[in-house]
């Protein structure tokens, strides 16, 4: 009796340990979308006269991005793309407007690790570092030259 006892207790303590462990875990599974996409060069792509840093307003795109948290550290990564063509608006070539196509967002498998509040994901060769504050997730990467550097907010659906 004393050997079932002790098997029931070893087995609930170690239950409820696992159980707090996912309790203080914050949740993280889920799918996120795309918020807010800046850039630290300001580029006038919707020919208004006005440059900006909101890639989301001057281009029209972006809106049918997002990332995708699984249970087993996969992810999905559902990111559109732009493909900007300079026309030249004069005959000396000296003012240009651009023409922008918003492209389909292309669905890419990714891995991802979660530790102090940071959300490291793989993606191909590609390596991103997501911060996390409630239910939004950001990052910065060095871009090219047109647009600098580029930071992306993610907000949980």
């Amino acid at each position: 009796m004393k050997k079932v006892v002790l098997i029931l207790l070893t087995a609930i303590t170690v239950i409820s340990c696992g159980d707090d462990d996912r309790v203080n875990q914050p949740d993280i599974l889920g799918t996120y979308k795309l918020v807010h996409f800046e850039t630290s060069n300001a580029v006038d792509l919707n020919n208004d006269g006005i440059s900006t840093t909101d890639l989301i307003s001057e281009s029209g795109c972006y809106n049918n991005s997002s990332l995708t948290l699984q249970s087993g550290n996969n992810a999905i990564l559902r990111m559109q793309s732009i493909d900007v063509e300079y026309i030249s608006t004069d005959d000396a070539g000296e003012n240009y407007d651009a023409l922008v196509e918003c492209l389909d967002a292309e669905e890419e498998a990714a891995t991802y690790t979660f530790a102090n509040g940071i959300i490291n994901l793989a993606v191909g060769d590609l390596n991103i570092e997501f911060s996390r504050s409630g239910n939004r997730i950001f990052c910065s990467q060095t871009g090219d030259d047109e647009f600098g550097v580029v930071y992306l907010i993610y907000e949980r659906q």
